[in-house]
């Protein structure tokens, strides 16, 4: 149907016309307007509506109550849109043109006033909406003042995803009645016009962000409406939450599926908590063969505890006493010995007694093989280190840029379990290799620790006090026996905790999914624990202790002077003098013969 050009061009034709009755008074502009409502309120029925080829429909009969209530009808009058001259004179005009490029026209006059707002909804293609598909110009509120007016016509397009947000736990945010304004609705994670926090982000991490926001703010979850605490934080620090953050900034272009965020668990739309067997369900779809025992592992939101994942508790708290009890034991240790140091050194040296004649100036302390696994393992510990400690940091600016170095936090696990598995496979080796030396040997190994070396702390404390002769040690003393069971069993627990991690799906075959939880904490305590009792126990003994400063150079020669064995190793140069005394008895009892 056709209508005159009057009502269409009236109405509609958009103009770059300067909105100069955004400065009238609302009186002034009901004096101008006046005369337009008149016709439109009460129109010939043949000049009511008008229907493109399309079948769109579009009205020009309005309500002048609505018009003067809405956002435009405040602060416009009719003519700063559709212009005086039209106003006035009506004049004739053909208008022939599709209603989308009708809409196109309108949505063009609109941002003639509005050309600083974003238009999210702008794409290429004929489906891409428009101002006008959204708002209306004669009867809308501010978004401000009537939310809902508009936020109702996403129903129009996104009917299924209108449909499961009513159903979840949001939707009261849409009640009409009384929306809750704690809450989100679509313009929250779909901002119409763009901008606003996370605006440059991927709607992968926008929204998650926006999760985070809201539940992070106990006041409203738990005061207000005595939810669980810790929602945020339960997410934040497993192994998904890391990995979201760390990918928080490089998220374009990452593949969904790679990440899990709020929205996977709990659906984009349809929110709300999740049942056992949509927990497992949840779980399948990235782990194959996910069972009821492997979505135990996650233990919900909330603080954990004697009441929930009583096991991941007593792991924590384990190593919550353990790890301090362990440095100040260490750290009195070291003060006690240097403090000793330099009592004795500012003390009249005793007569040292030479060393025994026919010996040679060094021997050897560490084979060839032993500094090869040495070395192996010191760049191992190092890698591991260094690809797996800045995992559990994605906030830290330092962290982010080790995981960076290594190419991303996937390329970071990858190196980190490459390496594990070459650490797991050289302690295989050194057990093996050592069980088939002492088979063959029939000699206890000097590592083994004995009750001598228990007595010898305490003897050794004492003399470092001024209270008792120094102990003396064989080829290994308590504090190097200490450091290697220390390396070997934190080696043997990071390792099997390591693997458990790496084969979950495997573990939970046998195992609980609380475990998978109680792995990744052990893993993760062990290793700081392995960190730390390196960088203040082993750089004290091999580089900062006075008797070696600057640096022990036996793991690298495999040689220690005769001189230093007798000192510090006197049991062992016993047995050196010993062998030395029964060779030369030898010796001579040969050439008497």
């Amino acid at each position: 149907m056709r209508i005159s050009v009057v009502a269409l061009v009236l109405l509609f034709l958009p103009l770059a016309v300067p909105a100069w009755g955004q400065d009238l008074l609302p009186e002034e502009i009901d004096e101008l307007n006046a005369e337009c409502l008149d016709c439109h309120e009460d129109m010939d029925p043949d000049e009511v509506e008008f229907v493109f080829d399309s079948g769109k429909v579009i009205y020009f009969e309005f309500d002048g109550a609505a018009v003067r209530k809405s956002a435009h009808g405040e602060i416009l009058a009719c003519e700063s849109c559709h212009g005086e001259e039209y106003v006035d004179d009506h004049p004739d005009f053909d208008y022939d043109m599709s209603a989308r490029e009708y809409a196109q026209m309108r949505s063009e006059l609109c941002q003639s006033c509005h050309e600083e707002t974003l238009q999210e909804h702008s794409s290429e293609g004929d489906d891409a909406p428009m101002c006008v598909d959204c708002h209306s110009a004669h009867a809308d509120s501010s978004f401000e003042t009537a939310p809902l007016t508009i936020l109702n016509r996403c129903d129009s397009c996104h009917e299924e995803e209108f449909e499961d947000f009513e159903a979840g736990g949001h939707s009261e945010a849409t009640l009409e009645s009384d929306p809750n304004a704690d809450l989100p609705e679509c313009n929250t994670c779909h901002p119409a016009h763009g901008g606003g926090e996370g605006a440059d982000l991927p709607m992968i991490a926008r929204v998650t962000t926006l999760c985070i926001d809201c539940h992070s703010d106990d006041s409203l979850l738990v005061l207000k409406y005595e939810r669980e605490g810790a929602v945020v934080t339960s997410y934040m620090d497993d192994f998904h939450g890391l990995t979201f953050q760390h990918l928080l900034s490089g998220l374009e272009g990452t593949d969904p599926s790679e990440i899990m965020t709020c929205a996977t668990c709990h659906g984009p739309h349809n929110v709300g908590p999740l049942t056992e067997e949509e927990v497992v369900a949840v779980c399948a779809e990235c782990h194959d063969g996910a069972s009821t025992q492997f979505a135990g592992a996650w233990l919900g939101h909330g603080e954990l505890g004697p009441e929930r994942g009583v096991l991941v508790w007593i792991v924590r708290m384990a190593y919550q006493f353990l790890i301090p009890m362990m440095l100040v034991g260490l750290l009195v240790h070291i003060i006690i010995q240097l403090t000793h140091h330099y009592r004795t050194r500012r003390a009249e040296a005793p007569d040292e007694e030479a060393i025994f004649e026919g010996l040679p100036a060094s021997v050897m302390r560490f084979t060839k093989l032993e500094r090869a696994e040495h070395s192996a393992v010191a760049f191992l510990f190092i890698l591991l280190v260094l690809t797996g400690i800045p995992q559990g940091y994605p906030s830290s600016g330092v962290a982010g840029a080790v995981i960076d170095f290594w190419g991303g936090i996937f390329s970071a696990r990858f190196i980190h379990r490459v390496c594990g598995f070459a650490f797991v496979a050289i302690m295989v080796a050194h057990v093996v290799h050592g069980v088939f030396v002492t088979l063959r040997s029939h000699h206890r190994p000097d590592i083994l620790p004995t009750v001598k070396d228990f007595k010898d702390i305490f003897e050794s404390l004492r003399h470092q006090m001024g209270l008792g002769p120094a102990p003396r040690f064989g080829k290994f003393d308590y504090g190097e026996k200490f450091e290697y069971w220390g390396l070997f069993l934190g080696g043997v627990l990071i390792g099997g905790t390591g693997i458990i991690l790496v084969f979950p799906e495997f573990t939970t075959t046998y195992l609980p999914g609380v475990v998978l939880v109680a792995a990744r904490v052990a893993h993760g305590y062990e290793a700081t624990l392995a960190v730390l009792v390196v960088l203040i126990w082993h750089l004290w003994g091999v580089t900062f202790r006075p008797e070696v400063f600057p640096f022990d150079k036996s793991m690298l020669t495999g040689m220690i002077s005769t001189e230093r064995l007798r000192e510090e190793h006197g049991l062992e140069y016993d047995k050196l003098v010993a062998e030395h005394e029964k060779n030369s008895a030898a010796d001579a009892k040969e050439g008497i013969a």
